[in-house]
């Protein structure tokens, strides 16, 4: 998403000013917001009217990079000879958006309705949240515990009802373009990474029996009667393993397809 002019990558809230992180991690994958008005409440904070103390060591501590260190530096020139005299007016003419992806564990919906709380009460501007989560389709292609579009519209209502949050939140279903004539989802249990490593694994049995069968037809080969008989033997049931898992990796792969689907011509 950072490709899309405008829109920023990782995203902390730091006393009301949208930031990237210092390191790791930021609270928020995106953010959209006004560049020329983000920093006013940082310099309150630090410089203003009512301003803490040591406010250069709140800036050396949050602004790190070097290119937002200078857009930061050129807008301290300008507000130099207000320094603990004003704050800066709020701007009424911007729209700032906070948005999440989320395809984590289904508990983290609380943890990031906690991040949008607490942006809030850092006097945040928010004019808009956006919440990406996975469809119910895509949900068992990725895995039936992760955050699913209806259950954070389901959370998020709750905590709009509580007045916890008092901003416009955007609920954006994620789905996955695939042919609802070929396949049917509707009875995945598994999850696509468990099925994955199942397949997996029947193939690596597979082509272990095909190794296997090679080495003893060489051995049957070089072997007086009786030994020929117990080679012969091994190898019939080394087939008839890989026969079976065959089925069973044919089987599996075929799973969700509907069975009658249109022959090519």
């Amino acid at each position: 998403m950072k490709g899309i002019p405008g829109i920023e990558g990782e995203t902390n809230v730091v006393f009301g000013t949208f930031l990237p992180p210092v390191k790791g991690k930021g609270e928020f994958d995106f953010s959209i917001y006004n560049k020329e008005t983000n920093f006013y409440k940082l310099w309150d904070y630090c410089y203003g009217e009512n301003a803490i103390r040591d406010g250069d060591l709140i800036v050396d501590k949050y602004i790190k990079d070097n290119k937002l260190r200078q857009k930061w530096d050129k807008f301290c020139v300008k507000q130099k000879n207000d320094e603990h005299k004003m704050d800066m007016n709020s701007a009424h003419n911007t729209f700032n958006i906070l948005g999440e992806i989320q395809f984590g564990n289904w508990a983290m919906v609380y943890k990031d309705m906690f991040r949008l709380v607490s942006a809030i009460n850092k006097n945040a501007q928010i004019d808009l949240y956006i919440y990406i989560a996975a469809t119910d389709n895509l949900k068992k292609i990725i895995s039936d515990g992760v955050v699913g579009v209806n259950a954070a519209r389901e959370r998020f209502q709750e905590n709009i009802d509580n007045h916890n949050i008092n901003k416009p939140v955007m609920i954006v279903p994620l789905d996955i373009d695939f042919d609802l004539d070929t396949y049917d989802f509707s009875e995945a249990e598994k999850g696509y990474d468990e099925i994955s490593r199942e397949i997996q694994e029947l193939e690596q049995k597979i082509s272990w029996n095909k190794k296997k069968i090679t080495v003893l037809n060489d051995k049957k080969k070089n072997a007086d009667s009786e030994k020929a008989k117990i080679i012969k033997e091994e190898i019939k049931d080394l087939r008839n393993e890989k026969k079976h898992n065959q089925q069973e990796l044919d089987e599996l792969k075929n799973l969700y397809k509907i069975s009658d689907e249109i022959e090519e011509i």
